[in-house]
């Protein structure tokens, strides 16, 4: 799953509108359509997010779109420990590292 959208602005231009906007389609668009599959994933189902290094590493001017990233890598382990135990199992990933998770 990949929900993203950024843009370049620096963190002095940077709007309220434009902060929110951004969680509401990184962050919180993942967040709520993860619950809304709950009811069609089956046992042993497998869910991949998309992450980004951004969420890692200063890149840029990207401190907004990494920040909504590093709350992505956070979901994750979250629905790892809430869903992994009904056999779910997921992933993130960003070009450089792949970091799966599962709870048997």
């Amino acid at each position: 799953m990949n929900a993203g959208t950024s843009n370049a602005t620096p963190f002095e231009s940077m709007t309220v509108e434009d902060f929110d906007a951004f969680f509401a389609v990184n962050v919180r668009a993942p967040y709520f359509l993860v619950q809304q599959f709950l009811a069609i994933l089956g046992n042993g189902s497998n869910i991949i997010f998309l992450s980004s290094l951004g969420a890692r590493a200063a890149v840029g001017t990207l401190s907004a779109y990494a920040s909504t990233k590093g709350a992505v890598n956070t979901l994750v382990k979250y629905f790892a420990t809430m869903l992994g135990s009904r056999g779910r199992r997921g992933a993130w990933r960003d070009r450089y590292r792949h970091v799966a998770f599962h709870k048997d």
